[in-house]
């Protein structure tokens, strides 16, 4: 029966694009030197902006499954990075990798933070420093970014990021089935 073979070969590639995907999830592109996305991958000197090569990781991750590993280096930001649904962060730890924003500068909502998601969902951020712009002078500190900022978000897991430098460290609204560890503001 031809209907019968077909229903099976169906089923087989069901099977194998399951499992492809499975496998996909599981693969991790490094920042620095994400091979097979032809993307550009951040400097991380913490000299040059690397905010253009970061979002273009992270928008990619938009339509393909793995988790981005930022390795032991410091990415300088001009603007806030906006999160996706389903992207998984991952940092060397809170002493090593560090994210940073040097100046004012808001993203398409408006808001003036480091990282932000925003109605996003079954993401990841873990074993980051998340750097903002205060500077301290002697009239006193001017502050003006967020660190990260999760606004009416679902199903994530936020570990181990520590935020200095940050007008308000974690601004953290509306969300639900969540978890929250080790979460240092300074």
């Amino acid at each position: 029966n031809l209907a019968e073979k077909l229903e099976d070969f169906e089923e087989i590639n069901n099977s194998r694009l399951l499992s492809t995907e499975r496998q996909l999830a599981d693969v991790e592109i490094n920042a620095k030197y994400p091979i097979g996305t032809g993307l550009p991958g951040v400097v991380g000197d913490g000299v040059t902006d690397d905010w253009q090569a970061l979002q273009n990781l992270i928008d990619y991750r938009g339509t393909n499954k793995f988790s981005l590993k930022i390795p032991s280096i410091t990415c300088l930001l001009s603007k806030p990075l906006d999160g996706v649904s389903g992207i998984t962060i991952i940092g060397n730890g809170i002493n090593n990798t560090k994210i940073k924003k040097t100046m004012a500068s808001v993203n398409a909502r408006g808001v003036d933070t480091v990282v932000d998601f925003y109605q996003k969902n079954n993401f990841k951020i873990s074993g980051i420093e998340i750097a903002g712009n205060r500077k301290n002078y002697a009239e006193g500190n001017t502050v003006s970014t967020d660190g990260l900022t999760l606004l009416d978000c679902s199903y994530f897991e936020v570990e181990n990021i520590r935020s200095t430098s940050c007008k308000r460290g974690f601004y953290l609204e509306m969300n639900f089935c969540c978890s929250y560890a080790r979460l240092t503001a300074l």
